[in-house]
């Protein structure tokens, strides 16, 4: 029938998309935009997505100060273990409370690249 050839279709090109796909990374599902290791070195292509960190131990994101002024991405601490972010080398970490961590469960940070090398940490963080 018409319909079964539409499902069918549909079904296909949702495949044809890497974004997707879904691992697990052992009984932690990983999702595209989630980080299930302890770290993650963000890059160019990473920027204006929302990433929820879950994993065994904290988790520590590097963000590199050659990504474009403008890069921005939202993480959420998805289980107990905080999110650390660092500034890659020659790059500077700002927060109006010089924290480098998410708050707590299911809080978002917000970081962005306001100038070269100049990274912002702002949302739900702690020390």
């Amino acid at each position: 029938s018409s319909t079964a050839t539409w499902t069918t279709e549909i079904l296909a090109a949702d495949y044809q998309d890497p974004r997707a796909i879904i691992k697990t990374a052992g009984a932690v599902i990983v999702a595209p935009g989630s980080i299930g290791s302890t770290t993650k070195t963000m890059a160019n292509i990473d920027s204006g997505k929302t990433w929820t960190a879950v994993a065994v131990a904290g988790v520590t994101v590097t963000i590199p100060a050659n990504l474009y002024p403008g890069w921005k991405a939202d993480f959420v601490q998805g289980d107990a273990n905080k999110i650390t972010f660092a500034a890659g080398a020659g790059g500077v970490l700002l927060n109006k409370d010089s924290h480098t961590k998410t708050g707590g469960l299911y809080n978002i940070v917000t970081v962005e690249m306001i100038a070269a090398g100049v990274i912002l940490l702002s949302g739900q963080t702690s020390a």
